[in-house]
């Protein structure tokens, strides 16, 4: 009989990945969390861009290894993304507002440029 392995992943290592990746994409730097691994905003919000990101094709789907667009999930998460900051605007440190901000601004430029490239084509 076969044994079947599963792997097993470090859903924290993975998380810091993203991260990493998003603040490369954006070349903006994530508010500190205080040197602890505690779950907080900025995680919620690297982990919906990092949607984004995959959805453009900006970054390789870290599932597949390959770049694909999907206009529809990107606009979607988008969306999610700026219903969060909508609800929590007021409640957001000032580091976390100005990377929600950046992020959000980034995003929205990445996408319309998405558009326009695939209208011309």
């Amino acid at each position: 009989m076969v044994e079947v392995r599963r792997k097993k992943v470090d859903e924290e290592w993975k998380q810091q990945a993203e991260r990493e990746k998003i603040k490369m994409a954006h070349d903006i730097e994530e508010p500190e969390t205080a040197g602890n691994s505690q779950p907080n905003i900025t995680h919620i919000i690297s982990m919906l861009a990092a949607q984004v990101l995959v959805q453009l094709g900006d970054v390789e789907n870290p599932m597949t290894r390959q770049r694909g667009i999907d206009i529809e999930a990107a606009k979607f998460h988008m969306d999610l993304l700026r219903i969060l900051y909508e609800k929590t605007r007021g409640n957001l440190a000032e580091e976390e507002d100005k990377y929600f901000t950046q992020i959000l601004i980034d995003l929205r430029n990445r996408f319309l440029a998405r558009l326009n490239g695939m209208n011309r084509q």
